[in-house]
């Protein structure tokens, strides 16, 4: 493989990659053979639904997502709960296998693709969860929306914190809008590239809870590497029968070998 081809590969690679936001999903997946390592730390602020007290719950997610064949990819993820608030059992492992179904480039970077996504969450029974995603790619700008379903699961170490923790099935919408802010043009020569981010995400539950967020983020992403940072707060919610959210900041890394 030559050196120009393999700068093509890793600019075509990073560019689609680098238009994905932190907390939403899109049609992209590594090529086959190509395995990304990806560190995600959230930090959930949220009104106790107990003693109405502020407090904070902190998530760390590693994956590691490998393409398996052209347009298939798996994904393994587990997450941990980290001791702010002393709720240790409210996250268990995740396997994905996710296909693209439709793809149509209009350039070297523009392009338009969609994929299916689904799986299960690993604890005492094999929670499945099914997503679809589509994703717009067109210059400077990149789009994403999504919708999931997932299975309801019961908290046992005190009162429900977050969506789909409290018994009822989960459906959630999510989108995002990426703006690249630097370079204008990105090209085989480029190393580099910012962006500015907003993701939102509105979950519901089927025993009727829903929130709305919304919040800005920023992309930082290299042709190895990538680093990512996003804010969001509720716009509305309607919550009675776990904890309201108050805010919730994601910050995550991820590489590309």
């Amino acid at each position: 493989m030559t050196t120009r081809t393999v700068g093509a590969v890793l600019l075509l690679s990073t560019a689609a990659a680098g238009q994905e936001a932190i907390s939403v999903p899109a049609a992209t997946m590594p090529s086959p053979g190509v395995f990304i390592p990806r560190v995600v730390t959230q930090l959930i602020g949220y009104s106790d639904p107990t003693t109405g007290e502020s407090k904070v719950h902190g998530v760390q997610n590693a994956s590691l997502a490998a393409g398996i064949a052209a347009d298939w990819s798996v994904m393994l993820k587990f997450e941990t709960s980290l001791n702010f608030d002393d709720r240790k059992s409210q996250h268990d492992p995740h396997l994905m296998f996710k296909h693209r179904f439709y793809r149509k480039d209009l350039g070297i970077i523009s392009t338009e693709r969609m994929a299916v996504y689904g799986g299960v969450e690993i604890d005492d029974n094999l929670d499945p969860f099914l997503g679809l995603v589509y994703t717009k790619i067109d210059g400077r700008w990149g789009t994403n929306l999504g919708i999931s379903w997932e299975t309801g699961e019961v908290a046992n170490d005190g009162p429900p914190i977050l969506a789909g923790h409290a018994g009822a099935n989960l459906w959630k919408l999510q989108s995002s809008v990426l703006y690249r802010l630097f370079p204008e043009d990105y090209r085989t020569t480029s190393d580099h590239a910012w962006y500015a981010t907003v993701e939102t995400s509105l979950p519901y539950e089927e025993n009727g809870d829903w929130e709305w967020t919304l919040g800005p983020g920023i992309l930082y992403e290299g042709r190895r590497h990538a680093f990512e940072a996003n804010l969001r707060l509720p716009v509305q919610q309607d919550i009675n029968h776990r904890a309201e959210t108050e805010w919730a900041l994601a910050i995550g890394w991820r590489t590309l070998f």
